[in-house]
């Protein structure tokens, strides 16, 4: 009975201890599609308010042509036809920002990975004070982290 005990107590712990937040999904309208007009210039942009009379509809070789192009100039071709030249300090700023995001996602791993062992400590250490396997409830721990983490993220 003492074993059931500790063993239900270690169950009710490693349930509280999980502070997993929820994720609910949000209804957005549907996206707009684009009209694809040609300009004066002779480029083919999107946009999402109908052609103008001077931005005639363009068909779907005209907009296959002009990304050909573009891309055969070497440059990706913008669908809402804004230029965004890349300037030595853009991509300086470009590239400190996926410093500080590639530092904020290991610092996210790291972080998920001590829950899980600590998770997994907290098994063991219940089992080994009740005479049972450290080892193996120290694997049990991992699974049920892995399970509880599953079940949280996922609904059923």
């Amino acid at each position: 009975m003492n074993r059931t005990a500790a063993l239900l107590g270690m169950v009710c712990v490693a349930l509280s201890a999980q502070a997993v937040p929820t994720l609910e999904l949000k209804e957005l309208p549907p996206l707009k599609p684009l009209n694809w007009c040609k300009h004066a210039d002779g480029h083919v942009r999107g946009q999402i308010e109908p052609c103008g009379p001077d931005t005639p509809a363009a068909s779907s070789e005209d907009t296959v042509r002009d990304a050909l192009a573009g891309a055969a100039a070497g440059s990706a071709v913008d669908p809402l036809g804004t230029a965004s030249p890349k300037s030595p300090a853009a991509s300086a700023s470009e590239s400190a920002q996926k410093a500080e995001s590639d530092k904020l996602l290991m610092k996210g791993a790291r972080k998920s990975l001590l829950k899980l062992l600590g998770f997994a400590l907290v098994f063991g250490v219940i089992a080994r004070l009740i005479g049972r396997s450290f080892v193996r409830w120290f694997l049990v721990g991992i699974v049920l982290h892995i399970v509880l983490v599953a079940m949280n993220v996922l609904s059923f």
